[in-house]
């Protein structure tokens, strides 16, 4: 299975059982670590793998899941940097799907050692994940998103490329399930904007910047599997009026 593929089939997992995956698996799991795609290169990540198979893993945290290993994903903190980690992040969950792994976000998980590591970066995501005890997938009509319609202003009749690069982005998870992307379609370009929030705590702020790293994730794999002539760019001239009370983040332009 494709990570394309994973797209519309994988679902969260909060159920884990708590065997060990064998060394094929996890030998995978880290090699493919070292060969995400960032979507700002210049920032400086690293990525863990850590074992809870002896519950020792000190993760700690409302709502945090217990699962035989997670995944932590630190950065420095600089501009772009959630995004980014967001970006990665979804691409490892869709290959541990793709490997028929579960994984489920931690967004108030907590490392007992600390947050920082030797080099300074910070603690940004920690991902759970192992077997699923229970079902790994689901059906895409399954998933509680919102329409098409109710996320895109379409400025004209969507092409078939475009369409099914939003159909790919739709499905993106998000923390809350708040979907904090919009779209305006326009000929060959779909604008993407970030949805400004009615709560302005720093959480809420973190987890949909986040969410938007995912969801540019979802629109560049289906653009590489798809074969779509396509490039992500930050256009000067995309005025906020637009949509608003929504920010501009960035723009998918399809060749003509």
């Amino acid at each position: 299975m494709t990570l394309y593929e994973s797209i519309f089939e994988r679902r969260s997992v909060r159920n884990f059982r708590m065997d060990p995956l064998n060394e094929k698996s996890m030998s995978g799991i880290s090699r493919y670590k070292e060969e995400l795609i960032p979507l700002f290169a210049e920032i400086d990540t690293k990525i863990e793998i850590i074992s809870n198979l002896d519950k020792q893993a000190g993760i700690k945290g409302m709502f945090t899941v217990k699962a035989p290993y997670y995944l932590l994903f630190y950065s420095e903190e600089r501009e772009g940097y959630l995004q980014n980690a967001g970006y990665m992040a979804q691409q490892m969950v869709l290959y541990l799907f793709s490997r028929g792994i579960g994984s489920c976000y931690q967004g108030m998980a907590r490392l007992t050692e600390g947050e920082v590591d030797r080099q300074g970066r910070i603690l940004t995501l920690v991902i759970a994940f192992g077997e699923a005890k229970g079902e790994l997938r689901r059906k895409p009509a399954d998933a509680k998103r919102l329409d098409l319609q109710e996320l895109c202003v379409f400025k004209e009749e969507p092409g078939r490329s475009e369409r099914e690069l939003l159909d790919a982005a739709r499905l993106a998870p998000s923390a809350m399930n708040g979907q904090p992307w919009r779209f305006v379609v326009y000929g060959n370009r779909i604008h993407v904007f970030m949805r400004k929030s009615g709560h302005f705590t720093y959480r809420s702020r973190k987890w949909e910047r986040v969410d938007m790293g995912i969801v540019l994730a979802h629109l560049m794999i289906a653009i590489d599997d798809l074969w779509i002539d396509a490039v992500m760019s930050r256009l000067e001239n995309i005025t906020h009026k637009t949509v608003p009370n929504n920010e501009y983040v960035i723009s998918v332009v399809l060749g003509k």
